[in-house]
C-alpha cells in the first residue's frame, strides 16, 4: 500500500536524521603524539578546497582545516622530542582550481608553526587509492622509522587500507570529524554524517572488488 511505503520511507529518513544509529570509527588506540622513533614521517590526506565565490581565492575545506590543525600538532610534539619529522602532503587538483590542494595546504601548514624545509609535497594524486601510491613511491626513497597518517576519523580506515595494499604500515592520527547527534528531531547534521558513512562503506567495497578483479 502506498501509505505503508511512506510510513518506511519517513521511518527511514528519522532513524537517519535522529542520529541514534551513530558510533564514531576509531581511529586507533595508540597516541602519535608518544612516537618514540627517531626518523617520523607524517602523510597528510587532503580533503578538497572551497571559495565563498568565484572572485574569492580557493582555501581548504572545514575537513581540511581540522586535518592541518592535527598536522601541525603531530609534528610540534614530533620535533619536541628532538627527532627528525617529515610532512608529506598528499592532494592533487581533481576538480582544475589550477592549484593542487597540496600547494594549498603548505602555507597553512607554515603559519602553524611547521618548518617550511620539512614540508613535501605530493601533487599528483585525484583519491585515496592515488594518495596511498604516490606517496608510497616518495617513501622508497625516504629513511623512515614510522609513518603517521593524518585524516579524518571517518576516513581513517579506508585510507590506512589502501596504504596497507601498497606495503606500508601507519600509525593513525585522525583529526575531528563531525558526529552525528542523537535527537528526536532530525538533523540536518546527521544527515551529512551518515552519507559520510555511507560514501566509506562504499569506498571499501570498491577497495576490495578492485583488489578481486586485479585493478588494484
Amino acid at each position: 500500500m502506498p501509505w505503508l511505503a511512506a510510513a518506511a520511507l519517513l521511518a527511514v529518513l528519522w532513524l537517519i536524521g535522529s542520529g541514534i544509529w551513530d558510533a564514531a570509527p576509531s581511529g586507533g588506540d595508540e597516541d602519535p603524539l608518544r612516537v618514540q622513533q627517531e626518523r617520523v614521517v607524517i602523510v597528510l590526506l587532503s580533503a578538497g578546497a572551497d571559495r565563498a565565490s568565484m572572485d574569492r581565492p580557493w582555501t581548504p575545506t572545514r575537513d581540511a582545516f581540522f586535518r592541518i590543525q592535527k598536522t601541525a600538532d603531530v609534528y610540534h610534539a614530533c620535533a619536541r622530542g628532538g627527532r627528525y619529522c617529515t610532512v608529506i602532503v598528499s592532494g592533487g587538483d581533481p576538480d582544475r582550481q589550477g592549484i593542487s590542494d597540496a600547494q594549498l595546504y603548505r602555507p597553512w601548514l607554515i603559519s602553524l608553526g611547521v618548518d617550511s624545509r620539512d614540508v613535501e609535497l605530493e601533487t599528483r594524486s585525484a583519491n585515496t587509492h592515488e594518495n596511498a601510491r604516490y606517496v608510497s613511491l616518495i617513501l622508497r626513497d625516504m629513511r623512515c622509522d614510522r609513518v603517521i597518517l593524518v585524516t579524518s576519523a571517518y576516513h581513517m580506515r579506508r585510507a590506512r587500507l589502501n596504504f596497507q595494499g601498497f606495503g606500508v604500515s601507519t600509525q593513525p592520527a585522525p583529526a575531528y570529524a563531525d558526529s552525528a547527534v542523537a535527537s528526536l528531531i532530525p538533523r540536518r547534521r546527521n544527515f551529512l554524517v551518515a552519507c559520510h558513512r555511507l560514501h566509506e562503506a562504499m569506498g571499501i567495497a570498491q577497495y576490495w572488488v578492485f583488489r578481486w578483479v586485479g585493478i588494484y
